[in-house]
């Protein structure tokens, strides 16, 4: 993922990590993750990270500073994903859409639920 100014976010799987990487290649940043399994990363236009857990089938949402902010588990008392985000990606409105198992989901950035594509 890349932000506005140019900046590479690259999720380090192994380390459970996010690398932020100045467009020279000099490594700004690293922030730890709290996803067991991360499975993708995305960058909205406040420059929010969402980080997808297949482990504990949740989204979760970073600060552009790395801290946590929230995670996307439940639409009200729905659990969302049933199989496990395997990925992730904003689109130009703001909404999210992840892969859950054979169909893809359509969330806004807090969570709520508003497709679900089979």
């Amino acid at each position: 993922a890349i932000d506005r100014r140019d900046d590479l976010y690259v999720l380090d799987f192994g380390n459970r990590r996010v690398l932020k990487i100045a467009p020279s290649g000099k490594t700004l940043e690293a922030f730890p993750l709290p996803a067991h399994e991360p499975a993708g990363l995305a960058i909205d236009a406040r420059e929010e990270m969402y980080v997808p857990d297949q482990a504990t089938h949740m989204i979760f949402v970073l600060a552009p500073q790395g801290k946590t902010l929230r995670s996307i588990e439940y639409d009200g008392s729905t659990e969302i994903f049933k199989s496990g985000p395997g990925g992730v990606a904003v689109d130009a409105a703001g909404n999210l859409y992840a892969p859950d198992g054979a169909s893809i989901v359509k969330l806004t950035t807090t969570g709520t639920l508003l497709a679900r594509f089979e």
